[in-house]
């Protein structure tokens, strides 16, 4: 390998004008004076939990009744109306998806 005219042929030789070629490149590093925490200190440890029935069903309770919330066309109202017979279905449904 040459470099400003010198060849060099040491691996370690090699190494180390490789390593100061991108050091250049790459500036060097700095401790950085300012942060910025977008998230806050939150309890994630429940995101790996399947869905309550609860929340499950404070979501369907939410829905607007005059719209269909997905391209099945059944609307909010069906959903609300129908909770008991289709309660176990609904549920295994939200399981299968998480």
């Amino acid at each position: 390998m040459q470099h400003n005219g010198v060849w060099f042929s040491d691996d370690e030789a090699k190494s180390d004008l490789i390593f100061d070629y991108y050091n250049n490149i790459l500036g060097t590093p700095f401790l950085c004076e300012h942060t910025l925490d977008l998230l806050p200190n939150l309890d994630l440890s429940g995101l790996d939990a399947c869905f309550t029935e609860d929340e499950i069903w404070a979501t369907v309770k939410d829905l607007p009744s005059d719209r269909a919330p997905g391209p099945d066309g059944f609307t909010g109202l069906f959903y609300k109306v129908a909770c008991e017979t289709i309660k176990v279905d609904i549920i295994h449904a939200f399981n299968a998806l998480w």
